[in-house]
């Protein structure tokens, strides 16, 4: 039933063992999030198109074989000891990987061969650390059947988003506005500001609330 505080708190007020203040941190960090995932869903097929048409079929082989190789690796190397220990240089991390995209945006917006490289080991070595974290952090909120409805309801929260950025890029292809992989990769990187921002401000805050058995 939809009712008033089913709209104030985006529906996760049905997660009962959920503290009032962690559930109002988590709708602040899905509406934050949601925005930065419209801004990537919107501009995220311009850059594909445009680096997958330029990059030698060798760079972005070797991109895959990094990105799958090296983090096979990573995730086989994650234990309870070291994700307690990454928890600790969360904020840095989020710091870094921020900066060193947007790096990797403007040093290699001309030269997918590199770009892709460059990203794949972020990706790996960075971000997917820093996802893996925030996943603990919302693991260790709630578990059980409530961790299964969290879940759902941010995966929503995504799903929703990527359809409103792609309806968005199909309206201005189908209009013929010129957006160039330039301007589509200079909003990525004010997604990733606001993403970081969201980890440093909201998700950072959530840890409190997480139940963790060290």
């Amino acid at each position: 039933m939809l009712t008033k505080e089913t709209i104030k708190t985006l529906g996760f007020n049905s997660i009962q063992d959920l503290d009032p203040k962690a559930i109002n941190l988590i709708k602040w960090d899905v509406i934050a999030e949601s925005v930065a995932m419209i801004i990537f869903a919107f501009t995220s097929p311009v850059i594909i198109i445009t680096m997958i048409s330029n990059v030698d079929p060798i760079w972005y082989q070797t991109s895959r074989f990094v990105e799958y190789g090296l983090g096979g690796l990573i995730n086989l190397w994650f234990n309870k000891k070291k994700l307690s220990i990454l928890r600790r240089y969360f904020v840095p991390l989020c710091i870094i990987d921020c900066i060193l995209t947007i790096f990797c945006n403007a040093a290699f917006a001309h030269f997918p061969n590199y770009r892709f490289i460059a990203i794949s080991l972020l990706n790996v070595l960075m971000s997917g650390m820093i996802f893996r974290i925030i996943d603990d952090i919302m693991n260790n909120i709630t578990d059980g059947s409530n961790l299964s409805i969290l879940n759902s309801r941010k995966e929503g929260f995504e799903q929703i988003s990527i359809l409103l950025g792609t309806i968005l890029i199909m309206s201005i292809t189908y209009l013929h506005v010129d957006f160039t992989c330039d301007m589509a990769l200079t909003l990525q990187c004010i997604a990733l500001i606001i993403s970081c921002l969201t980890s440093l401000f909201i998700t950072r805050k959530l840890m409190k609330y997480a139940k963790y058995n060290n």
